[in-house]
């Protein structure tokens, strides 16, 4: 029996060594299990980046499209002459954006408050009724009762821009009618929002590009309607134009001569100051 047991005991000795034998891991092979997951997250996750930027764009050139569909239905609905004044709606202070829809009828708004702009002079809800349509997948961090204040340019009765510019409130999840002022290639101002569509955005220019305003009956294809920034950190911007058409293009496009720098500040005599990034075109060109 006792050398049965002492048998049993050796078999039990050679296993368990073997078994640590087996487990243990050296400090070499430790490093080059490491070095190898370091250099496949240095290939994946780029590329992972890349893709979901990639798709992320994808969706604010859909949004675009159908923000063009709707702008060409209102129109048709307005004597095929007058394109709305903003694209989503004006912030009322009280609303959310997708509850903006229940402010109630024009009449009942002009009655409790007197002077200030009716906040349903958009697409919203009546052309879209989605208002994610309006908003961009990078801007991310926002309340849906965030606003922020963004100077505009007001046509007067004759059609002409008004002596001077005011200041609208919008949603800041709103991110075609205003957007981060571009600093850089790769950069944006959070702090500071441009206007970023406009029916008109000068009345003192001349020539080709005075007639590339949505407010001209005869402005091109190549029109420049309105544009996401939220993609800068990216170094892309995505344009839309009158054809429906919206493009991807390098930021440094809208910086560029012709384009730069980013501003929208209202002159004295209406119009843009030290802004021409609405004089981009399909090309990528501002001249």
């Amino acid at each position: 029996m006792s050398t049965i047991h002492t048998k049993k005991m050796n078999r039990t000795k050679v296993w368990t060594s073997q078994s640590k034998s087996i487990a243990a891991f050296t400090l070499v092979e430790l490093l080059t299990v490491i070095a190898i997951i370091a250099i496949l997250s240095a290939i994946i996750f780029p590329v992972y980046n890349n893709s979901r930027e990639a798709a992320r764009r994808t969706t604010a050139v859909s949004n675009l499209a159908k923000i063009q569909n709707a702008m060409e239905q209102y129109k048709l609905d307005h004597r095929n002459r007058d394109y709305p004044p903003v694209l989503f709606a004006y912030a009322d202070g009280t609303h959310s954006m997708a509850d903006i829809k229940n402010v109630g009828s024009a009449e009942s708004w002009a009655a409790a408050h007197p002077g200030v702009a009716y906040p349903l002079q958009g697409l919203y809800p009546q052309y879209i009724n989605d208002a994610s349509v309006f908003t961009d997948p990078n801007n991310t961090g926002v309340k849906d009762t965030d606003t922020v204040s963004a100077a505009v340019n007001v046509l007067g009765p004759d059609g002409t821009l008004a002596p001077a510019g005011t200041n609208a409130s919008f949603y800041k999840a709103d991110a075609y009618d205003v957007g981060p002022r571009i600093v850089s290639d790769s950069a944006i101002d959070n702090t500071t929002f441009v206007t970023r569509y406009q029916r008109a955005w000068t009345s003192t220019a001349s020539g080709a590009q005075f007639q590339r305003q949505l407010d001209q009956p005869t402005a091109p294809n190549d029109t420049y309607v309105t544009m996401t920034t939220y993609h800068v950190p990216q170094s892309k911007v995505v344009v839309l134009f009158l054809t429906g058409s919206a493009k991807v293009f390098d930021a440094s496009k809208v910086l560029g001569a012709g384009c730069g720098p980013d501003s929208s500040d209202i002159t004295a005599s209406g119009g843009v100051a030290n802004a021409g990034f609405w004089h981009i075109k399909p090309s990528g060109s501002c001249q």
